[in-house]
């Protein structure tokens, strides 16, 4: 049973006195970092108006609970524009939010409240336990419980409805304090807003979508801001091949997948795609590189002692995209799992790629660990590679590498792949040549396939896979300062809900970015953007300014 309701309520006396039961949660799981408060004193219940759905402070939209039918799962809600006749798509509740008989309101200062039964505490003799969750509308929209504390007291029985602490402003008063003191440790329970840009269908594109699963997507921008090429993969970890172009900026897209090199379509693992130019000439070119060429259809990487020879092969472009060739494997010492995940123009004009491998000969295993090479010749030759990072029961791949706003040290970006570590960063003072030891990045950026991006105003854009806010392991970014990245506390920025997922959670995630001067951003990955069962992920583009997000920002605290 699900009941709804506005303040409308009648009194009732308990006992006195409300006391702080737990302060923060595990600090790796932000969502879970919720005040939980014991309360003993009045407490008053809320009468359910019937309909349903409860409004946002504004009045514009509403939401609408939907309870699992297994107690200690977590539920979903639907929101609406008022004026819709049917609910957008679902989300789930924030973590924490598990019980029986949810009710909810809308206070009088625009918060909302969400309560439910503890169904492993009902006492005959005290009556029902009712964890109430009292915070921002925002929040709830966006599946976080950023802003929001956790109220518990005992409800008398036979009585439904929502029931509130009838003197709430002691409750917010002692949730006021505890933020005060979290304010001043060492940030790193931060939970940052997030903001949602997915509900305007208008920033999307599809570039791709078939019956097969188009992966593991990524992209290229002309210096025209108008010119983008897309590459991506079949299957997980599969054939390369397939490909787009766009000439409009990524409004609409053209296969091209038959001009590219029939050799590569031999070529496996997530193609990654630059732009480069050589420092001594100026001549521009456009590479692609894969992970491997097949070695055999059943085994596509060979054995494991056997030496991966066929690492990192390639097309390149020397017209702009008009022609491609094909450039044949690297060779056994850029053996790897995806090739050049990361890459950075250095201060004299050469490139910093970085990659990750495990420690078999053909590349795979665990644990996983971090490389680097450099080119001086924009893009066409590559040096020996560089232990980068390597850490005992670490799982380290897929790193992002990016300058400082003073361009005097280089951060790199690690997602860690066990998932027993948040993901992972370090930082070098001499173009990439020797680098720190590895720290937690913050935790608003754990997540995996970090694409960074330093905006026209100064603060950076990560863009990734989102595995610990519980809105359904989808594309997000979070945008705020590089300082707040370097001290890992993430302070001072929030996150961006960017693309749908309505599949397999966390399947999705490998992306271009690309910043335009009039500072749109253009992003394309793969998501399973079709809303209905069974669909295969699709190749998808959006775009957005920054300053659209701000805006939903403003609004949501």
């Amino acid at each position: 049973m699900v009941e709804y309701a506005h303040m409308k309520t009648k009194t009732m006396t308990v006992m006195a006195a409300a006391v702080l039961l737990a302060g923060m949660a595990m600090a790796d799981d932000p969502d879970a970092d919720v005040p939980k408060f014991e309360y003993d004193g009045e407490i008053e219940i809320a009468a359910p108006l019937g309909n349903g759905w409860v409004d946002s402070p504004d009045r514009t939209e509403e939401i609408s609970l939907q309870m699992t039918s297994v107690p200690k799962n977590i539920g979903s809600f639907f929101y609406r524009p008022k004026a819709a006749k049917t609910p957008t798509r679902g989300a789930p509740l924030p973590e924490g939010m598990i019980g029986m008989d949810a009710t909810m309101c809308t206070l009088d200062d625009g918060r909302v409240a969400v309560a439910f039964l503890c169904p492993d505490d009902m006492d005959a003799t005290t009556g029902f336990r009712m964890n109430v969750w009292i915070g921002p509308w925002a929040s709830l929209k966006a599946s976080s419980t950023r802003g929001f504390y956790c109220v518990s007291f005992n409800r008398p029985r036979g009585s439904g409805g929502t029931w509130l602490p009838k003197d709430l402003k002691v409750m917010d008063a002692k949730f006021r304090a505890l933020a005060e003191r979290r304010a001043k440790d060492d940030g790193k329970s931060d939970d940052p807003v997030m903001v949602d840009l997915t509900t305007d269908l208008s920033r999307f594109s599809t570039i791709h979508e078939s019956e097969y699963y188009d992966a593991h997507a990524s992209s290229i921008m002309l210096p025209d801001e108008k010119t983008m090429f897309c590459f991506w993969d079949l299957a997980h970890g599969g054939p390369t091949g397939p490909a787009a172009k766009s000439t409009d900026g990524g409004r609409t897209w053209t296969d091209i997948s038959g001009q590219i090199p029939a050799d590569f379509r031999k070529s496996h693992d997530a193609p990654v795609a630059f732009r480069f130019v050589d420092p001594k000439t100026g001549k521009a070119r456009l590479r692609v590189f894969a992970g491997f060429v097949e070695v055999d259809p059943k085994d596509w990487r060979g054995p494991k002692d056997r030496p991966l020879v066929e690492a990192m092969p390639s097309i390149m472009s020397e017209d702009d995209g008009q022609t491609w060739k094909y450039l044949p494997p690297m060779g056994p010492d850029f053996c790897c799992v995806i090739s050049f995940f990361g890459m950075e123009r250095l201060q004299d004009g050469s490139y910093l790629g970085v990659y990750h491998r495990g420690p078999q000969a053909n590349g795979d295993g665990n644990p996983l660990h971090i490389l680097s090479s450099v080119s001086r010749d924009g893009g066409l030759t590559w040096e020996k590679p560089n232990l980068v990072a390597r850490k005992e029961g670490y799982e380290l791949c897929e790193p992002a590498v990016f300058y400082s706003p003073d361009q005097k040290e280089l951060c790199m970006l690690i997602r860690e792949n066990s998932g027993k570590h948040p993901s992972q960063m370090c930082f070098s003072k001499d173009e990439g040549k020797t680098w720190s030891a590895i720290q937690d990045a913050p935790l608003a950026l754990w997540g995996h396939r970090h694409v960074v991006q330093k905006l026209h105003d100064g603060r950076y854009l990560v863009v990734f896979r989102d595995t610990k806010s519980f809105i359904g392991g989808t594309v997000i970014a979070w945008v705020g300062p590089y300082e707040s990245i370097k001290d890992g506390t993430g302070r001072g920025g929030y996150r961006i809900k960017l693309f749908p997922n309505y599949g397999t959670a966390y399947d999705c995630g490998y992306q271009g970015m690309h910043l335009k001067k009039d500072g749109e951003i253009v992003i394309n990955t793969y998501s399973m953007f079709r809303p209905w069962a069974n669909a295969t992920p699709s190749i998808v583009s959006m775009h957005f300014k920054i300053e659209e997000a701000d805006a939903l920002l403003a609004k949501a605290v």
